[in-house]
């Protein structure tokens, strides 16, 4: 073949492939503008869907708090056409409908409190955002029942929830202090009744080695909603100090006196911690220990008691714990 030959045959081959992409492409189009034709046309159609919206009530009765409520959800059945109610469904935002509770009016029978809510008015509200004729749309429950208990009020004792870690040598040389250690619960007395205390979050606190006061937060049981504690929060103050190991030994006496018993050994050794300024306060006169024998109970060994030493140490151990003994009649 001459080259002028080739040369037309290969326009000729270009020419025919530009012609086949142009096909396909047209093709394309017209596929994409004859489903989006029938998507439209499906759109068209009118259909049903639900529509869900949480109701929140805010501003309860004086002296009254919420405990019960026939419904949480506001379902609006709307009948419309697909491309609204998918506008409605998935474009628009549905914030919590607010009920304010302030002017409710109250129905009494016995010690049951209640109140109904017809949910037409707020509906008619939500209506006239989606653009949607009302009588497409229909509202369910129709009312919503609401049950009110009368508040009441109990103090309770504080208990502090603290995981305490000391550097070495320190300690709490008082008792945690709580301020306030009692807090006032208001809610529904039913159970309120049942709460002999309340605590405090647990609080991790690490490397101890000076007094302070922390602020910690009240917590509630998980089945106590509706309660309100006053105050929210409390300080529980830690008085600490550095402490230094020390022991005296001291000597036992035995209960009943006039029984004659003498125990081996005839003291005992108590190992304590004191702190710093008061370590030359320890006297041996600040301890009583004893043992008790009762002979209707035989047994080989008496147990010590420590029943009296100073407040401000803290007992380690006591060596022994138990001694030997001999009656001597």
């Amino acid at each position: 073949m001459k080259p002028e030959q080739e040369q037309a045959a290969g326009r000729t081959d270009e020419a025919g492939k530009v012609r086949s992409r142009n096909r396909l492409f047209v093709f394309i189009v017209c596929l994409f503008i004859s489903a989006f034709i029938w998507f439209l046309i499906v759109l068209s159609k009118e259909t049903n869907t639900i529509i869900e919206y949480p109701v929140v009530f805010e501003n309860n009765p004086r002296n009254l708090v919420l405990i019960d409520q026939s419904d949480s959800v506001l379902s609006l059945n709307v009948s419309s056409g697909s491309v609204e109610l998918i506008t409605l469904k998935y474009l628009s935002s549905r914030n919590p409908v607010k009920i304010d509770l302030k002017d409710i009016k109250l129905s009494r029978e016995d010690d049951v409190i209640t109140a109904q809510i017809s949910t037409q008015d707020i509906a008619r509200k939500l209506i006239n955002r989606m653009s949607v004729p009302e009588d497409h749309v229909t509202v369910t429950p129709e009312f919503i029942i609401l049950q009110f208990e009368a508040i009441t009020g109990t103090k309770v004792k504080v208990v502090p929830n603290l995981l305490l870690e000391f550097e070495k040598q320190y300690q709490l040389s008082q008792e945690l202090q709580v301020i306030p250690d009692s807090v006032i619960i208001v809610g529904a007395g039913d159970v309120i009744q049942k709460m002999g205390s309340i605590e405090t979050e647990t609080k991790d606190i690490k490397n101890i080695n000076q007094s302070q006061t922390v602020n910690v937060p009240l917590i509630l049981p998980d089945k106590a909603s509706g309660l309100k504690v006053i105050p929210e929060t409390v300080n529980v103050v830690l008085t600490v100090d550095k402490f230094t190991e020390s022991s005296i030994e001291i000597p036992v006496y035995c209960v009943p006196p006039d029984m004659g018993i003498k125990t081996f050994p005839e003291v005992v050794k108590i190992t304590y911690f004191v702190t710093l300024e008061n370590f030359n306060r320890i006297d041996k006169e600040m301890f009583h220990a004893n043992v008790v024998y009762q002979k209707e109970q035989p047994v080989e060994k008496l147990k010590v008691n420590l029943l009296q030493y100073p407040s401000f140490i803290k007992i380690i151990k006591i060596e022994p714990e138990e001694v030997e003994f001999l009656v001597i009649k």
